[in-house]
């Protein structure tokens, strides 16, 4: 992305990486999460909405994905939401950066 290392304090992806996780693999997912990392700045969060795909299915890598981001000192957890874009789109992965 054109911005510089540690622009936001608050990053969001909206109905993009795990909608078409048919289409992008689990390394994609990761350098993905990786660049929002990068402008977020320390102590600030990133959000990620819905945590399932098109076809409902929630995103089967995600305890993994929620265990990497860990080991680099990370937290990650998921947050409710009310928000209803799809069904059992019930929760946001929230990542706060260290």
């Amino acid at each position: 992305m054109p911005f510089a290392n540690d622009q936001f304090s608050l990053v969001l992806n909206s109905h993009f990486l795990f909608l078409y996780q048919q289409q992008f693999d689990e390394q994609f997912h990761l350098n993905a999460i990786k660049e929002l990392l990068r402008v977020c700045q320390p102590d600030g969060r990133i959000r990620l909405y819905p945590l399932i795909g098109l076809d409902r299915n929630p995103y089967s890598k995600l305890p993994q994905l929620k265990e990497e981001i860990q080991r680099f000192g990370h937290t990650a957890s998921l947050q409710p939401t009310s928000f209803r874009f799809l069904v059992g789109a019930t929760h946001y992965l929230e990542i706060r950066k260290a």
